[in-house]
């Protein structure tokens, strides 16, 4: 996993795709979405039409649990 300190500020924040792979995730988008379809990691929400992104703590509470040695 790549390391990447999150600061905790009480606003929800969200992360797109391509900030995802490029700053937290070791794996394609083409892994990514195949893991999002076998629920291994969190679903997205979409902020509007063209707008698909994950929560901040949806995503943190998944990388937490890899470094625990979770599966899910």
């Amino acid at each position: 996993m790549k390391s990447h300190e999150i600061r905790i500020t009480g606003v929800e924040r969200y992360f797109r795709e391509k900030q995802l792979l490029r700053e937290f995730l070791p794996f394609s988008a083409s892994t990514l979405w195949r893991m999002v379809r076998a629920g291994t990691f969190p679903a997205p929400v979409k902020l509007g039409p063209a707008i698909t992104a994950w929560r901040e703590q949806d995503v943190v509470d998944w990388l937490n649990r890899q470094s625990a040695g979770g599966q899910s």
